[in-house]
């Protein structure tokens, strides 16, 4: 969601970017801008959905072919705090971006679904089943296919400084060094979020990228691509991906900020101290299982064990 100046009758871009004798004074001389702000909320499909029964030629927008339900967007907190942020950013002269602006519904139930219809200034805003959040695909089955096609496609087009490092006569560490940089750190990016969530296939195909990169580097001498890890002095990405999330994980647990995402079990104790250890997260399906937090808690956990 992103707020900008508030405009008439033309932008503001179009305003400063005109020839100097067409320009016209602008009635603020400061902007602000306000990115990346997202809003969530959890809804009870069963206390909140109604049925919508009634006959009539057209049926409203939140009404669902298969389940024939809506949603009373009275009792919606984000309709709440949309409306709220549309007038605090009316007051401050600026406006919300409704282009930018997109809602995702995250429900697995097949027996309780509906679309969502929330508005800006009386504009419905637009319904996605994926979305770009802080450089991470996003999709509304929690799957992570995606995100994993985006990334190792961004790596792969990367490859070629290695082969143009290459051919310009660039040494075998100077070549690791490009690609632990430039190629590696885009498949690790936001690693932690994602890393639980993968299937064989998703991390086969991130695996598959390093394989290509110690094959440009090796060339000739690649011989096997566990034997070309050694050589290059390189880990498995799915052993660095655990590595990183069990130091994130560490991190999140003594942070005073963050250790709330962990239920903490004081009652453990040490010969000589209490030791701050954390409870297993309570998971009713595998999905919730393979997710972030429950999978930093296991390893935390486990590690604590050892």
């Amino acid at each position: 969601m992103m707020l900008g100046s508030k405009n008439e009758s033309e932008s503001i871009g179009e305003k400063i970017t005109k020839a100097i004798n067409k320009r016209t004074e602008l009635e603020t001389k400061h902007w602000k801008y306000v990115d990346d702000l997202t809003v969530a909320e959890a809804i009870n499909l069963k206390r909140t959905l109604i049925n919508d029964d009634e006959e009539r030629l057209v049926k409203p927008l939140t009404y669902h072919n298969r389940t024939n339900q809506v949603l009373q967007n009275e009792r919606s907190k984000v309709q709440k705090q949309l409306n709220d942020l549309d007038e605090y950013a009316q007051e401050n002269e600026m406006r919300v971006n409704r282009k930018k602006t997109k809602v995702m519904l995250f429900n697995t139930a097949k027996k309780q679904d509906f679309t969502p219809t929330l508005t800006i200034n009386n504009e419905l805003l637009e319904v996605t089943e994926e979305i770009k959040l802080l450089g991470v695909k996003v999709t509304n089955d929690l799957k992570w296919n995606l995100n994993t096609k985006y990334i190792t496609t961004k790596a792969y087009s990367r490859l070629w400084m290695l082969r143009r490092l290459k051919n310009l006569g660039a040494s075998r560490a100077e070549l690791v060094n490009c690609y632990t940089k430039q190629t590696r750190s885009v498949l690790e990016y936001c690693a932690v979020v994602w890393h639980a969530g993968l299937t064989q296939i998703n991390a086969a195909d991130i695996e598959r990228v390093q394989k290509a990169a110690c094959g440009i580097i090796l060339g000739k001498q690649y011989a096997g691509y566990q034997g070309a890890l050694t050589t290059l002095s390189l880990d498995r990405l799915d052993k660095r991906r655990e590595s990183l999330s069990i130091k994130f994980a560490k991190k999140s647990f003594k942070s005073k900020k963050y250790s709330s995402w962990f239920v903490p079990d004081l009652n453990i104790l040490n010969t000589r101290r209490v030791v701050k250890v954390t409870k297993e997260t309570q998971c009713r399906t595998k999905r919730f299982q393979k997710s972030a937090l429950p999978y930093l808690t296991h390893i935390l956990i486990t590690d604590f064990k050892n």
